[in-house]
């Protein structure tokens, strides 16, 4: 909390008035109050740990593997849960991320929902997704994580801008991030993903990501899905890759 800038409370105290805040310090105190109402937001609390090493380039804290020393971890049911309702999604057009990448995702943003906080409602197409997903019995945070993807590569494929970067959103993010700079962490953090020690994490995604949903009579035509085959990582001899993260036509 006080990261956020929101002052320490201490026991049988009294909250802070606005007055008594800064301008930023409120803003922020607003921000995680309007997530905290939203029933799109998942609880992040960990049940059922799927435990991984985040990506550590400068070797800190006299790691030598280029991983964090210490793991991270999310909840294993709460992740599947986001994958399914993404491969339920396809046959309403939404575009569908490649494990490795919902790895990356998932690390960079250490949240079982991938980063997810809400859909664009005002995109009839990703709208009418999450309502037939609902329908199908996912939650709304779940549903509501296929129709973001789909309205988020709409918006990287209109301005031409890696999806990771459309996902983010092109301002800056409340870790002080851009748009770009977030893209970067998600294609620098692949060779994370690819360690040996991140290996059981990644084959709980594959295996989420193999679920068969169930089909529909009538499959809406989504947007143009080429960009996708170039997203899937290019190996290389002893299994090294060359990630390409620009989701765009």
């Amino acid at each position: 909390m006080e990261a956020a800038g929101i002052p320490r409370m201490q026991a049988g105290g009294t909250p802070p008035q606005p007055s008594q805040l800064g301008a930023q310090t409120l803003a922020r105190m607003q921000a995680l109050q309007a997530l905290a109402r939203s029933p799109q937001i998942k609880d992040q609390t960990t049940v059922n740990p799927v435990e991984f090493f985040r990506h550590n380039p400068r070797n800190k804290f006299g790691a030598k593997d280029r991983l964090e020393t210490i793991s991270s971890a999310v909840d294993r049911d709460t992740m599947e849960d986001f994958i399914r309702a993404m491969r339920a999604g396809e046959k309403y057009g939404v575009p569908q991320l490649p494990p490795e990448y919902l790895a990356s995702m998932l690390m960079k943003e250490n949240r079982s929902d991938f980063g997810y906080n809400a859909y664009n409602e005002n995109n009839p197409r990703a709208r009418m997704i999450a309502e037939m997903l609902i329908k199908e019995g996912f939650d709304p945070a779940q549903a509501g994580f296929g129709a973001a993807i789909y309205d988020k590569m709409q918006t990287a494929n209109r301005l031409k801008i890696p999806f990771a970067t459309a996902w983010n959103g092109t301002g800056v993010n409340r870790q002080g991030q851009t748009g770009q700079q977030y893209a970067q962490g998600i294609s620098s953090g692949f060779e994370a993903v690819m360690h040996p020690r991140n290996a059981p994490m990644l084959n709980i995604i594959k295996e989420a990501y193999n679920y068969q949903p169930p089909q529909a009579q009538a499959q809406p035509q989504g947007i143009s899905a080429e960009g996708l085959a170039n997203a899937m990582p290019q190996y290389n001899a002893g299994g090294s890759t060359t990630p390409i993260f620009n989701f765009y036509d």
